[in-house]
């Protein structure tokens, strides 16, 4: 019966840090969604901002010049010529005022040589550049625009939810404790029952001869000779005495 009740209080346990921990991941992969497209926002604004105040309001667009092609990749039309140095400007300005703290790269493409054109990669650390080729493929329809790429978004993403994956991993630490924990509870129990059944055996070989001698005595002590003789009568009282009291520990231990 206790055995069983552990069984069940152990398998409640496990699937409570189990449904736990489920729970968890979920909510951790629903808070880097959300935080995904809070700075998906943050940076469409930031680029519609940079817009306007390149074109000084006078151009207008039928559609949002913000364009996201990819996950870390967006392109921006502008509609009307522009200077890097003035383009530049406005994304460190911008960026900074929507606290967009990351690195980034950023291509214009020029109309005469019909390609991109490498910008620079700004480090929000104020880091050495990356030495790795970033690519910026061409846009049909659009004549003077500019890319813009973060590379290390999904690192920028994971350390705003630094608390979350802290918290995550705390409770998968917690769930291998307690199944570490569940494993040594039930090797103690195993132990435990191998060292009753090897102690209810070693009682039961002892009692066996212990019965015999305590009716062997019994019986000897009713014979003629034993009753004439006063020490054989107290030899085996007490025999018989010790018999019965050793027999009296034996069913406590079995019990």
């Amino acid at each position: 019966m206790e055995i069983k009740k552990l069984n069940i209080i152990i398998t409640l346990g496990l699937v409570a840090i189990i449904g736990i921990l489920i729970a968890q991941l979920l909510w951790t992969k629903q808070a880097y969604n959300l935080e995904d497209k809070k700075f998906n926002q943050k940076v469409n604004i930031a680029l519609m901002e940079v817009v306007d105040k390149m074109s000084e309001g006078k151009t207008s667009f039928t559609e949002n010049p913000v364009q996201i092609v990819a996950n870390d990749y967006y392109v921006v039309n502008i509609n009307n010529e522009f200077h890097p140095t003035v383009l530049e400007h406005y994304l460190k300005t911008e960026f900074t005022r929507f606290q967009i703290n990351t690195d980034y790269v950023y291509a214009l493409y020029n109309c005469h040589s019909d390609q991109m054109i490498y910008g620079k990669y700004i480090s929000s650390h104020q880091e050495e550049p990356s030495e790795k080729v970033i690519k910026f493929p061409k846009h049909k329809n659009l004549t003077y625009y500019f890319s813009i790429r973060f590379p290390d978004k999904t690192t920028y993403l994971i350390s705003s939810l630094r608390f979350w994956y802290v918290l995550t991993f705390a409770l998968i630490i917690i769930l291998l404790v307690y199944v570490y924990s569940i494993y040594t509870i039930i090797q103690q129990k195993k132990f435990s029952e191998l060292q009753r059944d090897f102690i209810n055996n070693m009682t039961h070989e002892f009692k066996t001869p212990l019965s015999s001698i305590l009716l062997a005595t019994e019986s000897l002590n009713k014979q003629e000779i034993v009753q004439q003789n006063s020490k054989l009568q107290t030899y085996t009282s007490i025999i018989i005495d010790q018999s019965h009291k050793l027999n009296n520990h034996i069913e406590k231990i079995l019990n």
